[in-house]
């Protein structure tokens, strides 16, 4: 799965193994074969680049179940913000070891 990064309201792809093939479609073309064009993307491991009046506008690229979880754990917005306050404080000094916790901890 391509790994993403958030910013501005665009994902900006940082890795991804290269698909089978790459095309390209304009909406009114995918309107009705939508569900053939998904499957495509999904089977034949295939990226399709949505184009609106001949610009590209979106991708459609192979997506599992198990690509949901990673996707939603780095986008999102709440779990990004507490990653960021996370390494605040450890670059502050604000953190427990783990020798320290097992002697809070009792063990």
């Amino acid at each position: 799965m391509a790994k993403t990064k958030a910013s501005a309201g665009h994902m900006k792809i940082e890795a991804m193994e290269p698909p089978s093939s790459i095309g390209f479609m304009g909406v009114k073309e995918m309107k009705g074969q939508m569900s053939a064009v998904v499957r495509d993307v999904a089977e034949e491991d295939k990226w399709i680049i949505v184009t609106w009046h001949g610009r590209p506008r979106a991708m459609l690229i192979p997506f599992s179940e198990e690509d949901l979880e990673d996707f939603i754990l780095a986008n999102h917005p709440e779990l990004i913000a507490r990653r960021k306050e996370a390494r605040k404080e450890i670059e502050a000094g604000d953190f427990l070891t783990h020798k320290e916790m097992e002697k809070l901890s009792g063990e």
